[in-house]
């Protein structure tokens, strides 16, 4: 049998023996390293709001109570955000709209897990974002370059320029700022997405932004977070057909708004997107 060992029903003690120690050390490392999975991603409209959201497993805090000498460990989840604003163009029977959002809201509802107001990131008055357009310039090109700093309280951003006569092309830089807030209570804690600047809608990215750190109360222990709308926070941006000839202003105010109310009945349905996580 060229030295295997074999049991009575045939099978090969050796490999059965691995399989279970095999086995014992996976469930093993999943108790030291338990992960978050993702239960569910949606987006309903992604050139407009595309949002995911990750948790990861943190090393365990120890609390101590100060009316006592005992403590306890505490378990906590890091969450990062990843959102992403613009505009996104939507048909119609005799044309198309463009839209986008002013303002939202993104709330995270917690079974067995909270989130005190000391452990919430993205708290600050301003984030910025840089969009870059490219022109063809003849005589003089520019170089600019900006440098953003998100520290608590108001932004700083330094900037260079340097000038020289050719013929080329420049890179305009412009600055989207958004204000961003947060509310609500441990278990539903929230964030509120503003626009601060002159831009008529939300623009930007915010990728693997540490939105807040959960402490785990017990298990299983789930996270859903929902974006939501509300008509106000939809603005018509361009719009295109046959029905816009000889509009007057106020008919195109009235319009803009009966645009968005009629979007958000059968579009833009709230909430807008929704992540479910999920933690053994």
């Amino acid at each position: 049998m060229n030295g295997e060992v074999v049991g009575d029903g045939g099978e090969d003690v050796t490999d059965k023996t691995y399989n279970v120690w095999h086995k014992v050390f996976l469930e093993n490392r999943m108790s030291q390293n338990p992960s978050v999975l993702e239960l569910e991603c949606e987006n309903r409209c992604p050139d407009c709001l595309w949002m995911t959201l990750k948790g990861i497993p943190q090393q365990q805090a120890r609390r101590f109570y100060l009316l006592s000498s005992s403590s306890a460990d505490i378990e906590q989840i890091e969450l990062n955000l990843n959102i992403n604003f613009n505009e996104q163009w939507e048909p119609l029977r005799a044309g198309r709209i463009k839209f986008g959002l002013r303002s939202g809201e993104l709330r995270l509802n917690l079974d067995n897990g909270k989130i005190p107001l000391e452990n919430r990131e993205l708290n600050d008055p301003f984030e910025v974002s840089v969009k870059k357009d490219r022109q063809h310039q003849e005589g003089c090109e520019n170089q600019s370059s900006l440098e953003a700093s998100f520290a608590k309280g108001e932004p700083g951003i330094k900037a260079n320029r340097s000038e020289k006569n050719t013929e080329g092309q420049t890179d305009k830089f412009q600055l989207t700022a958004f204000q961003v807030t947060t509310k609500g209570a441990e278990e539903t804690p929230a964030w509120v997405f503003e626009v601060a600047t002159r831009e008529p809608v939300l623009k930007g990215s915010l990728t693997n932004q540490k939105l807040a750190t959960m402490n785990v109360t017990a298990k299983p222990c789930e996270v859903k977070a929902t974006f939501d709308i509300s008509v106000r926070d939809v603005m018509i941006t361009d719009a295109e057909g046959a029905w816009l000839t000889n509009l007057i202003p106020e008919k195109r105010t009235a319009l803009d708004i009966a645009l968005a109310k009629l979007l958000l009945k059968h579009k833009l349905q709230s909430p807008l997107s929704q992540v479910y996580l999920r933690h053994d």
